[in-house]
């Protein structure tokens, strides 16, 4: 056979010259019959032409005449053949619901059916992940089946994403994850929101000043974007107008003011009690 062999419990021995394998293999002998296994190597990428040739011999490896005909021989042929996955290094590939190391990988495995599987989401921190994209082949799921009958390389396409977070102490819109080198737009819903509380109740309102990050102004814009070539953190900063509850409160101080004052200038009339009235009476006449 060409290519070389090996066989089971015995060594093959392979002629390079004429890249031939000869295997000499006990033969267990039950109720007549015998058995013997064998695996045969093929190079990658292509199937050579197998032809077999069987024969027994004695303990002497003197050829036994006539011994094809009182034996009977059952040869199962397994041709090995390499997958190549090619995928980032932090990626796990699984084969066949086992896991490989991290990165690409190169594995021999039987001709047939074979489950390949990558994560859909690979975090390599708090703020960059990984997300798979689809297959060198035109797959997009993650989970698939491939049909090995020759050497296949295959390659997992991922994309990187960073996280765009903002800080704000009302509502915004725009945080999120974002391919690497989009555009990522992020804005209020209006420039000034109602403070919360007693001093909302008032009038206080929060005025929109500007879009931040590291304490430099990227825009003073309702809405704004920016570039994720890396994760971005941006802060929406806000300052309080407290012209209407300082209104109020100045109207309501001079109103309380006018009233008190009224009250002390306004004439206090006597109450004399009708009896104490006829005494006065009497005693005038």
């Amino acid at each position: 056979m060409k290519g070389s062999a090996s066989a089971s419990p015995e060594k093959c021995v392979q002629n390079t010259s004429e890249t031939y394998a000869a295997c000499t293999v006990p033969v267990n002998m039950s109720s007549g019959t015998g058995e013997f296994s064998f695996e045969l190597h093929s190079r990658p990428k292509k199937l050579w032409d197998l032809a077999i040739v069987a024969i027994l011999a004695n303990n002497s490896l003197g050829i036994l005449d006539d011994s094809e005909s009182d034996f009977s021989f059952t040869i199962n042929v397994n041709v090995a053949l390499t997958l190549q996955i090619t995928v980032p290094n932090p990626v796990t590939v699984t084969i066949d619901g086992i896991n490989q190391t991290q990165g690409s990988i190169s594995i021999s495995l039987v001709t047939g059916s074979h489950n390949v599987t990558v994560p859909e989401i690979v975090q390599l921190d708090n703020n960059t992940r990984l997300i798979f994209a689809g297959w060198s082949d035109g797959v997009t799921s993650a989970n698939r089946t491939v049909s090995l009958n020759h050497y296949l390389n295959l390659e997992a396409t991922y994309i990187h994403q960073y996280s765009l977070t903002i800080e704000s102490s009302t509502p915004v819109t725009g945080s999120g994850w974002y391919d690497q080198g989009a555009n990522a737009t992020f804005s209020v819903t209006s420039r000034t929101q109602p403070m919360v509380g007693i001093m909302g109740l008032l009038g206080g309102r929060l005025e929109f000043q500007g879009w931040y990050e590291n304490d430099h102004l990227i825009t003073s814009s309702r809405t704004g974007s920016i570039q994720m070539d890396a994760s971005h953190s941006i802060q929406a900063h806000w300052y309080a107008n407290y012209a209407i509850p300082t209104a109020l409160l100045i109207s309501a101080l001079i109103l309380l003011t006018y009233m008190i004052l009224s009250h002390k200038d306004r004439p206090h009339r006597l109450n004399v009690r009708p009896r104490a009235r006829r005494k006065a009476r009497m005693i005038s006449s």
